[in-house]
């Protein structure tokens, strides 16, 4: 049974991280002990396998991408930004459904049911803004704007079923 599961982005390369107990975790399919103590606010201890690595913490941001952080482990620092599986998934839908010319739909990422209408036609969003609540497997989910946009069109209703891919809303792109 996985605890908790994480990507890992460094760079274009990204890393599956499934924590399996306290001390088992599985990197990208493989199985290692692993143990983690932060030592102070900036630095921690990682034993691997066995093997034993200083991770001194060099910077910590968020920003639209998430958290993202600068490490140093062996003298080599490393860009890295943990995502959690599901907040990947929602991304890369989105990026698959980024606008081209002056209009765009935004699809259903899953099947759901429609809770909330957040934002109605006319309604100007910044890239990120939201546009409806989808619910699905028990969650919450934010249905957001790609980039800059107007609402054309809203093409769902509160309480509504919904498939994967079918169309939410209309967008106008700034």
């Amino acid at each position: 049974m996985t605890v908790a599961e994480f990507i890992i982005l460094n760079g274009k390369k990204s890393h599956k991280v499934s924590f399996l107990n306290d001390d088992r975790v599985l990197l990208d399919g493989k199985e290692y002990r692993a143990n983690v103590k932060m030592m102070d606010n900036d630095r921690c201890s990682l034993i691997l396998d066995n093997v034993v690595y200083r991770i001194d913490l060099v910077k910590l941001e968020e920003g639209e991408a998430g958290v993202e952080l600068e490490v140093i482990v062996k003298g080599r620092t490393l860009r890295l930004r943990p995502q959690d599986a599901r907040t990947q998934l929602l991304q890369s839908i989105t990026k698959a459904h980024a606008p081209s010319g002056d209009q765009t739909t935004v699809r259903a990422p899953m099947p759901g049911l429609v809770g909330r209408i957040l934002a109605v036609p006319g309604t100007h969003l910044g890239a990120g803004g939201g546009i409806l609540i989808l619910e699905a497997m028990k969650m919450e989910n934010e249905i957001t704007c790609p980039s800059a946009a107007t609402v054309k069109e809203i093409k769902v209703s509160p309480g509504q079923s919904v498939d994967k891919n079918q169309i939410l809303a209309i967008l106008s792109i700034d």
